[in-house]
């Protein structure tokens, strides 16, 4: 399973295989989908932001938890509803929703 998944590399995304889900630079598959994409960028962003920028450092505690849950509940949501309800997903929710879940995780984590 995860050689299949590194022999596609430049075809599709190693998180799902769906060519169409992910960025294409010059005419190849982004090594990751647009929400993992958006997941990772918004970690990046929140770590500049919150933590150089601002100098900021989140504690563990019921307020970041709730933050963390609200900022991650789109991405689980939009997720649940393509599994199950076969609803597809547009590229631009896919990167919005992981940016969002990537600003809960670093809120969080």
């Amino acid at each position: 399973m995860i050689i299949t998944r590194f022999k596609n590399i430049g075809k599709a995304p190693v998180c799902n295989l769906k060519a169409n889900t992910a960025p294409c630079i010059c005419g190849k598959s982004f090594l990751l989908c647009w929400r993992c994409t958006g997941v990772i960028m918004g970690v990046m962003i929140s770590k500049i932001i919150f933590n150089l920028l601002l100098n900021i450092t989140m504690k563990l505690s019921a307020n970041s938890f709730l933050l963390f849950m609200l900022f991650i509940l789109p991405m689980i949501l939009d997720g649940t509803a393509q599994y199950f309800m076969g609803y597809r997903s547009t590229n631009v929710r896919r990167f919005i929703t992981g940016l969002l879940a990537g600003i809960g995780i670093e809120i969080f984590f």
